[in-house]
């Protein structure tokens, strides 16, 4: 049995045509450009990847190069059978699965649905038990250098009267929990334009108001609907979790592209991630949940959540329709209010509140 293909040295990249010589008892040879054999169990054998080259090694730097994969099979085969070459369950099967369409059709469909159940549940599932396992300091920490970045890039100092911010102060206080999981909680005012009326959590504890959401209120109980919303985000960790679903996304990138660096990308975005305030309609509905539970329990009607969300949903409308042409608008500035648009209702979340 002879194998036509490609010698390398191993010394240089030079290559020699040359016939491979297999005998039967299990030698393997060549004459030129120098005489070599070895023993078939010496050798290792590149498994069959569809119709690309297959290579054989040698014990001292030779390499073979072949296109001829059926008769190196027939000879694996052979020698297989003669207990001279043993081969893993991988190499047995790997030629064969990639040989048949309706195994490569019925393994990519597994990918994707694998794929999609993660992204869909997995993922959200576990990042929601990892956060409600990680330790607070690390919350803090995190929600701590995201606060620098907001402050650097998207806010300013509160032009709120100080009066005004103390009587607020005293208002979150009465809010809080007894039992705040360790979190220290902090109500903050910054100013901003470019986001406009909002308020949103960090991991840390921190909740933000603007100045705009501030001065959308027609009354403290409006306000206090929203502090008990942000209030339900911290104790339940979402912006954790929304940091945790991300590095998953890009570890499931890496292991599917291969691309580290564009994974890696992702993973040192993840400040930047936190001021992404666009939870899932789930983690949304639970913040609400924790809201409406303690309503009753301040005595604020249901109704007050309703009228500043409206309203809010009305400013965002009019803050679009007022935006800057977009080439006026710089694509940073554009992004970052999308990212804090996420807070305008949805019907489906009103009508818990009406019903009540």
């Amino acid at each position: 049995m002879q194998i036509e293909g490609w010698l390398y040295d191993g010394a240089s990249s030079k290559r020699y045509p040359i016939y491979l010589n297999c005998s039967s008892d299990g030698i393997l040879s060549w004459d030129e450009p120098e005489a070599h054999s070895y023993p078939i169990g010496l050798l290792s054998f590149s498994s069959r990847i569809g119709n690309t080259p297959r290579f054989i090694d040698f014990p001292d730097q030779f390499k073979f190069e072949t296109s001829d994969n059926n008769t190196v099979d027939k000879l694996l085969k052979a020698y297989m059978y003669k207990g001279h070459v043993k081969l893993g369950l991988v190499d047995k099967w790997v030629h064969k699965i990639e040989s048949s369409k309706r195994l490569i059709i019925t393994s990519l469909s597994l990918v994707i649905v694998t794929c999609w159940l993660s992204i869909q549940y997995g993922i959200p599932y576990f990042s929601k038990q990892l956060a409600s396992a990680l330790p607070v300091e690390l919350a803090t920490s995190i929600g701590s250098g995201t606060l620098d970045i907001m402050d650097e890039s998207l806010m300013s100092p509160s032009q709120l009267p100080e009066v005004r911010t103390q009587a607020l102060q005293t208002v979150f206080q009465d809010l809080l929990p007894e039992d705040q999981n360790g979190f220290p909680f902090k109500l903050i005012f910054r100013k901003s334009e470019l986001v406009g009326a909002n308020a949103f959590a960090l991991p840390s504890g921190t909740i933000i108001f603007t100045d705009e959401m501030v001065e959308l209120a027609e009354n403290d109980n409006e306000l206090k609907t929203i502090m008990l919303h942000e209030i339900g985000h911290v104790i339940h960790r979402h912006s954790l979790r929304h940091v945790i679903q991300q590095s998953g996304l890009a570890l499931i990138v890496l292991l599917i592209t291969g691309d580290v660096s564009g994974s890696s990308a992702i993973i040192l975005a993840i400040p930047g991630l936190l001021l992404e305030a666009s939870y899932s309609q789930a983690i949304e509905f639970e913040a609400d949940t924790y809201a409406l539970t303690n309503l009753a329990k301040y005595n604020i009607a249901p109704k007050h959540f309703i009228d500043i969300m409206e309203r809010l949903e009305k400013s965002h409308q009019r803050d679009e329709k007022n935006e800057l042409p977009n080439t006026e608008l710089e694509d940073s500035e554009r992004s970052f209010k999308d990212y804090f648009s996420s807070h305008p209702p949805t019907q489906a979340r009103l009508e818990r509140f009406k019903s009540l």
